[in-house]
């Protein structure tokens, strides 16, 4: 490939982004085999050209392959990304956003009618955001942000928090049942208090290591749930999860040490 500078070579990284975009709607096309075709017709438009090639000169190329949409016929879509095309068509291209933003205020005006359908017109709000957001990409939503950012936030923070905190949610209702069992209470040496506490931070610290090894390894997991807050979301925050996970374990053996000892038995039964 040809040396490209630095604003050329984003361009050319937008314009394959958005043949991306539009070749996830296709039920036929193989992304590897199109976005070859296109980089080997550029190198030989651009054979001879001055290096590294300046963005202008790459704009001329670009504007003679056409528009990235032009590498997804209609007839190799499946029937969904037909109809995400055909809703942002043209100067209309705001309709996903007015849709999305429209149920969202419809579950929220059933909020107060403690109807459950809410759910139904929350859910249908995100789908319709991730569809916007699917086919224009952050960097080109604009203003239309505005509409599609409070669905996606607010079921961003709803995953988040039940992604960290779910399981010691559920181990401190487990624990505070298990307590009544005799024996546990005989031969744990803790209070309700105490013991509920360490087994809550117990199961925190073990998942939030293994969280963050396993987003380590896959730091997809966490950028395609939570898109697009998460976009840079790499190995290293996925270790700082796993490093916070490990303090916490930490925290709650120097806890545990402590309360044997009796620090605790003035605030704990």
């Amino acid at each position: 490939m040809v040396e490209l500078s630095t604003s050329a070579r984003k361009g050319l990284d937008d314009y394959l982004q958005q043949v991306r975009t539009y070749l996830r709607w296709s039920k036929s096309l193989d992304r590897h085999e199109v976005e070859q075709n296109i980089t080997e017709h550029i190198e030989r438009e651009l054979e001879g050209s001055p290096e590294p090639v300046s963005a202008s000169v790459l704009d001329g190329v670009l504007a003679r392959l056409g528009s990235p949409r032009q590498w997804v016929p209609p007839e190799a879509m499946h029937w969904w990304g037909k109809l995400i095309l055909k809703l942002r068509t043209d100067s209309e291209d705001w309709r996903l956003s007015y849709i999305s933003f429209s149920l969202l205020l419809v579950g929220v005006l059933l909020m107060f009618l403690v109807s459950p359908l809410q759910v139904v017109f929350f859910a249908g709000s995100f789908i319709t955001a991730r569809a916007a957001l699917a086919a224009a990409g952050p960097e080109d939503l604009g203003a239309q942000k505005w509409l599609l950012y409070p669905i996606l936030l607010a079921v961003s923070v709803a995953f988040v928090l039940t992604l960290f905190l779910g399981p010691a949610l559920l181990a401190g209702i487990v624990a505070a049942e298990l307590h009544e069992v005799h024996w546990i209470r005989r031969d744990s040496h803790m209070g309700a208090i105490a013991f509920v506490y360490t087994a809550t931070m117990l199961v925190t610290s073990l998942w939030w290591m293994l969280l963050g090894l396993i987003s380590c390894k896959w730091p997809g997991l966490i950028r395609q749930p939570l898109r697009p807050f998460a976009d840079r979301f790499n190995r290293r925050r996925g270790l700082a999860i796993s490093g916070v996970g490990l303090l916490l374990l930490a925290f709650l053996a120097g806890f545990v040490a402590l309360y044997m000892n009796g620090a605790f038995d003035i605030f704990m039964g």
